[in-house]
């Protein structure tokens, strides 16, 4: 009820721990809830952007603006994970967007790289929403001056950003434990998907780019399983024993969105599934990732495509692709989806589902809409 900045700031907080709460329940449509509430508090609370603090006047005390702008921080990561998992009914938070993101040269922990490496998978993002709706559903329309400008700025900004990144790496730079090696390898896979996004967003074959970057998903695999080894390696009086009484859940984003990504946008087949089992293995909770459900999804996405747009059961099983090289045969640009958009579960209340487009041979769109029964464990047409 009280309008004070105090007030609004432990509500914010408040905002915070319940969708992550409710997160860890499996009650993600509340979590949502929470999280929009929030975001319209967070427009109360004007916080200066990190881009424009020693540039406008503030009334605010160093410890306020401190506050205020770990809020802001924790909001923004919130919806890049949101966005990142096809929730497309979240809207990002109002703010100006800077064209040019200035990185520094030189980071000071692996936190610092990690903060400065999500403005730029925010802004490739943005990117990528803005094309799209310039397009609005033109196949070949070229992307504005604009955009390829914005582009432009957003490499040269990743070019810097993995510059320092190698200089923090390297035998010279931070002082590495083990908490730090796998920090940077987390950053890595982070790094590609942004350079991945980045580089595909504007082109004009859609879905057929991101064959360009196979290696690239590759690479992400060598990471996940590198951490993999470590994090496995749980038996008592190692760095990371575990209590098998406490479930392995995080607030933050860590290796299932790389390999989500993989999994819907890969589609050389070996890769696809290495990325989907390796899901399956890891049962643990990032925010709002799920390893299981992201797994799931994965699966029904590569179902889909492989299935192609003839095939009217949703249940048949993933067909073997035949191959008469040692070349690796990729779906067609009319099998594969797009702008996939994840229905996340209520409890038991609601099912997973998946909404996804998919482009015609004459350029007109296909809305594609699948439910999984968590009795049969089935998927049917239909939205969850």
């Amino acid at each position: 009820m009280s309008s004070s900045k105090a007030s609004l700031r432990v509500a914010l907080i408040a905002c915070i721990v319940f969708t992550s709460l409710e997160f860890v329940r499996g009650h993600y449509q509340t979590a949502q809830v929470h999280l929009r509430n929030g975001l319209q508090l967070l427009g109360q609370l004007k916080v200066v952007s990190p881009a424009a603090q020693g540039t406008e006047p503030s009334s605010l005390s160093k410890d306020e603006q401190s506050v205020d702008g770990w809020l802001a921080e924790q909001f923004s990561r919130l919806i890049l994970q949101a966005k990142l998992f096809g929730q497309r009914q979240l809207m990002a938070p109002i703010g100006k967007t800077y064209r040019s993101i200035v990185q520094p040269v030189a980071f000071v922990s692996t936190s610092h790289a990690r903060k400065c490496l999500d403005a730029l998978i925010s802004e490739a993002t943005s990117l990528a929403a803005r094309y799209d709706m310039e397009r609005a559903g033109s196949l070949c329309r070229l992307p504005s001056p604009e955009l390829l400008e914005h582009q432009a700025a957003i490499q040269i900004s990743l070019t810097g950003w993995y510059r320092a990144y190698e200089d923090a790496n390297s035998p010279s730079g931070i002082t590495k434990d083990i908490a730090t090696v796998m920090g940077f390898k987390i950053l890595h896979s982070y790094y590609l998907v942004a350079r991945i996004m980045l580089t595909t967003c504007l082109r004009l074959d859609g879905e057929m780019a991101y064959d360009y970057h196979t290696q690239d998903f590759r690479a992400i695999l060598l990471n996940s399983w590198q951490l993999g080894e470590i994090v496995f390696n749980d038996a008592p009086g190692t760095k990371f024993a575990h209590d098998p009484s406490i479930p392995p859940i995080v607030a933050d984003m860590g290796w299932i969105t790389p390999l989500y990504f993989t999994a819907i946008k890969c589609r050389n087949k070996e890769v696809r599934l290495e990325a989907i089992r390796f899901l399956a293995h890891g049962d643990c909770k990032e925010g709002i990732w799920d390893a299981a459900l992201a797994s799931q999804v994965g699966r029904q996405i590569m179902a889909i495509e492989e299935e192609g747009p003839m095939q009217n059961s949703s249940n048949s099983p993933l067909v073997k692709v035949k191959t008469d090289s040692e070349e690796p045969q990729l779906p067609p640009d009319n099998h594969r989806v797009f702008d996939v958009e994840v229905i996340l579960p209520e409890g038991s209340s609601i099912g997973l589902g998946v909404v996804c487009k998919r482009r015609r041979d004459d350029g007109s769109v296909e809305t594609i809409s699948r439910r999984r029964d968590t009795q049969s464990d089935q998927w049917f047409e239909g939205k969850a």
